[in-house]
């Protein structure tokens, strides 16, 4: 396992206390040992308690808030893997969390420590307690097709909640740590279609929602569905679903109206 210490700290948030988002590059390794409060990781608020540790891959922005006193360690590190997630471990196994911690707090000795032997202690802390939070996370175990799972349910996660946003594929590649092209590849073997084609479909289907169920002006819907241009979005609609937007608005509005008069003829006929 190639890892590398960059730095270590602990310390202590009171009630309130607030840490700006921010990101690094490294991965952070974040031991709550006690307190109360929550971290937000990318656009997700996760609850942290007694013995709660997080995971924060490189380039992943974060943020925390206090609610109730609480004392932290605190490790980045470089490691270097396919694959790595954001993880929240609040449960695992107390042995092993409990081996960490002391590890933590002998790293903190030799971090303070100028004897000869402060480098080597370091080094060998520091293998260790990304050794034993991998066994915790039992990342190391997963086969190619699990961590493939995991990867393309979070790719299609990140997708889904960026809809209408403008979505840079390179950003992503480095949120979920591969190349580009090689999180390209691997998206259109597990799915079947490009990312590309993946989001065209997930908006389709948001805007067919919308004019079916809402009023909203077309124009806004192509807006909320991540078309910034409205030529653009009619003519993409068309070609997926075989009419304008206008036209299946008037279709399904149609079609509703039919099933009310179909309904209230069967409750007509049941009531006589």
């Amino acid at each position: 396992m190639e890892s590398k210490f960059i730095s270590y700290f602990s310390y202590s948030h009171r009630e309130g206390d607030f840490i700006q988002k921010h990101s690094h590059d490294n991965y952070e390794m974040i031991y709550y040992l006690d307190g109360v409060g929550k971290c937000k990781l990318g656009e997700e608020w996760h609850l942290y308690g007694n013995d709660t540790i997080i995971l924060v891959p490189p380039h992943v922005e974060h943020e925390e808030q206090t609610v109730k006193y609480t004392k932290v360690h605190c490790l980045e590190f470089q490691y270097h893997s396919k694959l790595v997630l954001p993880q929240v471990i609040t449960g695992g196994n107390k042995q092993i969390k409990k081996n960490v911690l002391k590890r933590l707090e002998k790293l903190k000795f030799y971090i303070e420590d100028d004897g000869r032997n402060k480098k080597y202690g370091i080094k060998h802390d520091v293998d260790y307690i990304v050794y034993m939070l991998f066994e915790l996370l039992n990342l190391e175990k997963q086969n190619n097709n699990d961590a493939y799972k995991t990867l393309i349910d979070y790719v299609k996660k990140y997708l889904k909640d960026n809809l209408n946003n403008k979505i840079d594929f390179y950003i992503l590649s480095e949120k979920v740590g591969y190349s580009y092209s090689r999180l390209m590849s691997i998206f259109k073997q597990k799915t079947g279609m490009t990312m590309y084609e993946y989001i065209v479909d997930l908006r389709i289907s948001l805007a067919k929602n919308l004019l079916e169920k809402s009023l909203t002006p077309i124009k806004d819907i192509s807006l909320k569905c991540g078309f910034k241009n409205f030529k653009r979005f009619g003519n993409m609609f068309k070609e997926k679903v075989g009419i304008s937007p206008s036209q299946y608005r008037k279709k399904s509005k149609i079609g509703f109206k039919d099933n009310v008069f179909n309904i209230k003829d069967y409750v007509g006929k049941r009531s006589k």
